[in-house]
């Protein structure tokens, strides 16, 4: 199910690159997004992206020519290979188009109106992210819950409006700190500072 269809904010001079339609897997501010925005620049391309909550939806698009490429993360240097996304590629035609490697950063956010006197009871973010993240966590969240969401993004999103208590907090990028209007507690919590996500770009065959 797609959650946004928007053009994306780009610069003077990218306004005049061609523009294409990325479908991208998560919410806006996913470090889906932040991968497919760096392999456009890096092209010359304008993007106009759309956000999907399933892998398998991002090829099905491509596949329909209702986006001209789609953007899924394969590997992490932590978490190793993002198996859903290998699932979804076995079962649909494509043609690998590019890649990019990104460096990933993870963020623990709490609601900007959250009463510090009150301790995080619950962790929430995508499973690779609590992978990436599992040495802070136990560090210095030992006693917390720790919840899976569907992308790092989306748990953002489900926070900023409500869906989940005020006392989760939850793994994101600061990129979706700053669109969702959430505080950032601690900056930089991966285990590996050297933390790095594959994405490959994919169109129609």
């Amino acid at each position: 199910m797609t959650i946004e269809s928007r053009p994306h904010p780009i610069s003077a001079p990218a306004r005049r690159h061609v523009v294409q339609r990325f479908a991208i897997f998560g919410a806006p501010g996913s470090f889906s997004e932040e991968a497919a925005l760096s392999w456009a620049e890096r092209e010359g391309l304008a993007l106009v992206p759309s956000h999907y909550f399933d892998m398998s939806e991002v090829l099905s698009v491509v596949a329909a020519r209702q986006a001209d490429f789609g953007v899924l993360p394969v590997h992490n240097s932590v978490g190793g290979l993002v198996r859903a996304s290998f699932e979804a590629m076995s079962s649909r035609c494509f043609r690998a188009v590019g890649q990019i490697t990104m460096p990933i950063r993870h963020c623990l956010l709490v609601r900007s109106d959250r009463d510090p006197s009150i301790p995080v009871r619950c962790v929430v973010s995508h499973p690779q992210a609590l992978i990436q993240c599992e040495r802070y966590l136990a560090l210095r969240l030992p006693e917390v819950e720790r919840l899976p969401w569907t992308d790092t993004a989306s748990a953002a999103r489900a926070l900023a409006d409500g869906r989940l208590a005020p006392d989760c907090a939850v793994i994101a990028s600061l990129r979706a700190a700053k669109i969702f209007s959430l505080k950032v507690q601690e900056q930089d919590i991966q285990d590996d500072s050297g933390n790095r996500t594959t994405f490959v770009v994919m169109g129609r065959t």
